[in-house]
């Protein structure tokens, strides 16, 4: 073998020295002891994660939000709004409806009582008596009685 290709040792290295100490060294291994612990934090982890997932799907279904899906201007003082209210079933709601002119300054406001209903989502139409003639009609809020 040519000289350049000849790999030099460490002349200070002992090979029984370093595998003694590789025998003495802990290796983190999952079993025995540890693998129970392992699968106890697994379980653990699942758990919460099935609960978070369960307290958020409940906290979604019982929301209340409102949908528009038009309005009418009938004359200078009075509109029409026409939307969604979707709800848990058993509640009543308080939805508030404005009307608004060209610069968005409020000239007619209502308050319609949604009921308890057999569906989720039920549709509603209000009029709202106005002041000066309004361009724009949008549900502000809705909420539990």
């Amino acid at each position: 073998m040519p000289e350049s290709y000849r790999i030099e040792s460490d002349p200070d290295w002992d090979a029984e020295a370093e595998e003694e100490a590789a025998d003495r060294e802990p290796i983190a291994r999952v079993g025995g002891r540890n693998l129970k612990w392992w699968i106890i934090a697994a379980v653990f982890t699942l758990a919460m994660a099935l609960f978070a997932t369960g307290k958020i799907m409940g906290a979604a279904a019982e929301q209340v939000t409102a949908e528009t899906f038009g309005f009418k201007v009938i004359d200078d003082r009075t509109a029409t709004i026409t939307f969604d209210v979707t709800k848990p079933p058993e509640t009543t709601v308080l939805c508030t409806v404005h009307a608004q002119d060209l610069k968005k300054a409020l000239v007619g406001s209502a308050e319609i009582v949604v009921p308890p209903a057999a569906q989720r989502t039920t549709t509603h139409t209000a009029t709202i008596k106005t002041t000066t003639r309004a361009v724009a009609a949008i549900v502000q809020s809705c909420v539990r009685q």
